[in-house]
């Protein structure tokens, strides 16, 4: 008896872990309602283009407004220790990332994940990520978990790619790292 692919009982996966460069963070927590925000422009080694994440939260502060600790703003934390800022201050004691963080989060390498979102039909890039240690085995748990909790809320699960079409006729699915050749897909739709 020959065995088919994709005969393992279980959905293929529609979201991609990639290995991926920080260009650049910008601080726009001035701008946000959350306590602190950032946008990170992320990129693949093998294609030109680069699309961003944007992570942000609140921190828990005690009645007389002194900063305890991150709460929902832990995943800013989060990325921070990815970029290899372990046992380091991230902010000041209001609760502001201080400059020199957000400086030397670039160029460092860090897992993310690229899912289809059920909004727009844009590809977006999750705002959890790995480091290069943890590896994207690790970041693909974290999304199970996530997952099944209902996050991330725009997560299209029903999304299937099949054979250059897609079940809701949008546009492909960048690939990223999981392509068969560093050609860039064509009309790969912005994330800004």
């Amino acid at each position: 008896m020959a065995l088919r692919s994709g005969s393992g009982g279980q959905k293929s996966k529609n979201y991609f872990v990639n290995l991926v460069k920080v260009i650049d963070v910008e601080d726009n927590s001035k701008d946000s309602q959350a306590d602190v925000s950032i946008k990170v422009t992320i990129k693949q080694d093998d294609f030109d283009y680069s699309n961003s994440m944007f992570i942000s939260g609140w921190h828990e502060y005690d009645e007389f407004g002194k900063l305890l600790k991150w709460k929902s703003s832990f995943k800013v934390a989060e990325f921070f220790e990815n970029c290899g800022m372990l046992d380091m201050d991230l902010t000041d004691d209001l609760g502001q990332l201080l400059p020199s963080v957000v400086e030397a989060a670039k160029d460092n390498y860090i897992y993310t994940i690229r899912y289809p979102n059920n909004i727009d039909g844009k590809k977006y890039t999750w705002d959890r990520c790995a480091s290069t240690l943890a590896g994207s085995a690790k970041l693909q748990k974290m999304w199970e978990i996530d997952n099944a909790k209902g996050y991330p809320r725009n997560y299209d699960a029903e999304y299937v790619h099949m054979n250059g079409k897609t079940s809701n006729d949008s546009t492909d699915f960048p690939f990223g790292q999981n392509a068969e050749s560093s050609e860039l897909p064509p009309d790969i739709p912005s994330d800004l």
